[in-house]
């Protein structure tokens, strides 16, 4: 059991369920790949923003120390997920990414 646990958490499909989530709260707008990351992170740490929601991660004192690794697990997300067409990627100044309608389906 101890095996799958150390393959579904922190891993590129747990990240991609939670950018699918993201994305399909805001159906119509695009974000950067970094509006991903800051978005993601301040979901997962509510509580220090003071937001009315506990930290999904809990409370330690590395958590600013997660930026980094966050970057490499969201592009890997990423990129599965736009293959898979589940969200689309667009070129305006840099990568966009959006929902698509069977990332939406996928979210329901």
């Amino acid at each position: 059991m101890k095996k799958l646990k150390n393959k579904l958490f922190n891993s590129p499909f747990e990240m991609g369920l939670r950018i699918i989530l993201l994305l399909a709260s805001a159906p119509k707008e695009k974000f950067t790949l970094d509006r991903i990351i800051g978005l993601d992170f301040v979901s997962c740490y509510a509580s220090d923003f003071e937001l009315p929601f506990p930290n999904l991660h809990g409370d330690n004192g590395y958590r600013y120390g997660e930026i980094i690794g966050r970057r490499l697990l969201v592009q890997e997300a990423v990129k599965s997920l736009v293959t898979q067409g589940l969200i689309d990627a667009t070129v305006d100044q840099g990568y966009l990414f959006s929902i698509t309608e069977t990332g939406t389906q996928y979210a329901r």
